[in-house]
């Protein structure tokens, strides 16, 4: 995946920023990237200017991931476009995403007249993009509440919480949402290769038809061990479930008051004492330990896009680009 942190092509003008949890953000300089906000000497700073390759050693010492890029295009007489780009755009070799390998098998399986496979593929593409959408737009809700807490000099510790929290709420939901619908379509994707019918089109009813008898021996197949293990074994695709069903069926994010709002939490590091965002949430199974909202909910989508990467390698069709050639 290649950026443009800051460029301008005739009368288009782009720049990349980078998003981290804790509210976060990185911006381009000539000198590097600079990290913002930082209350220092009482007063809102960036810290830096950092290399690129130095920001994954900044991220730990302030205690934090880093999400993705996200890069704005703006033209004149058209709207603001914003591409995101999760966290391997850091790395080297990291490949296309895990929407990007499904949107082409989806393409390439309706060149060969699959429509129904091309279709699970299409809907696997378009909820990973969302999913990615989803914590950009939590990310983004984390660093404008980050920003006049620092300002008004928030207690660290102390929950608030505001009308514009409401967005950051619906910012989970619809993440939770689409990681789910993403979870059940590959589930799909892996019942069609064992010969299942389009009954079965959820990762529960997957698990079902393969406890039936006459399907015993598909426990052993590599997708399904592979799903199994996420779903019973890591539990990470089950925690997916529960905190769905709790905003679903329980309780919506927000709907608690000032007890379910956010506080800053300090930290000292290098640069001085540091405050970030936090928004505490059960965790899944254990009701009396809390984790950040934004920090587990995107590694639970950082492992919905290595899932999906790996099951992508064993699609009928391939994961790569139609090759077009232009006639002249």
């Amino acid at each position: 995946m290649i950026f443009t942190p800051n460029a301008t092509y005739g009368k288009a003008r782009t720049r990349a920023e980078l998003h981290f949890t804790g509210g976060f953000r990185g911006f381009q300089q000539p000198e590097g990237w600079v990290i913002a906000p930082m209350l220092i000497d009482e007063n809102l700073r960036a810290v830096g200017p950092f290399q690129l390759e130095e920001i994954r050693g900044i991220a730990r010492e302030l205690d934090v991931s880093i999400l993705g890029i996200n890069e704005l295009s703006i033209m004149e007489n058209q709207p603001e476009y914003q591409v995101w780009m999760d966290i391997s755009a850091l790395g080297e070799g990291q490949g296309p995403s895990a929407a990007d390998l499904w949107s082409s098998i989806s393409a390439n399986a309706r060149r060969a007249s699959e429509a129904d496979y091309a279709d699970l593929a299409s809907n696997i593409a378009a909820s990973l993009r969302a999913a990615d959408i989803r914590i950009r737009d939590a990310s983004h809700q984390y660093h404008i509440q980050l920003i006049p807490a620092l300002q008004r000099k928030q207690i660290a510790g102390r929950r608030f919480t505001n009308l514009a929290m409401a967005d950051l709420f619906l910012a989970f939901h619809s993440l939770l949402v689409e990681l789910c619908a993403a979870r059940d379509y590959l589930a799909a994707i892996v019942a069609r290769h064992l010969g299942a019918g389009a009954n079965v089109d959820s990762m529960a009813k997957l698990d079902g038809w393969t406890k039936r008898t006459a399907n015993a021996d598909t426990k052993d197949d590599v997708l399904v061990r592979e799903l199994m293990e996420d779903y019973k074994e890591q539990r990470w695709l089950a925690e997916l479930t529960e905190y769905r069903n709790r905003v679903l069926h329980r309780e919506p994010m927000g709907a608690g008051g000032i007890k379910r709002g956010a506080m800053l939490v300090e930290l000292n590091t290098r640069m001085g004492s540091v405050q970030k965002l936090y928004l505490a949430i059960p965790a899944a199974f254990d009701a009396d330990r809390t984790v950040d909202a934004l920090g587990h909910l995107s590694s639970l989508h950082q492992k919905m896009q290595s899932l999906a990467k790996r099951i992508s390698m064993h699609a009928l069709f391939p994961g790569k680009p139609i090759d077009v050639v232009v006639q002249r």
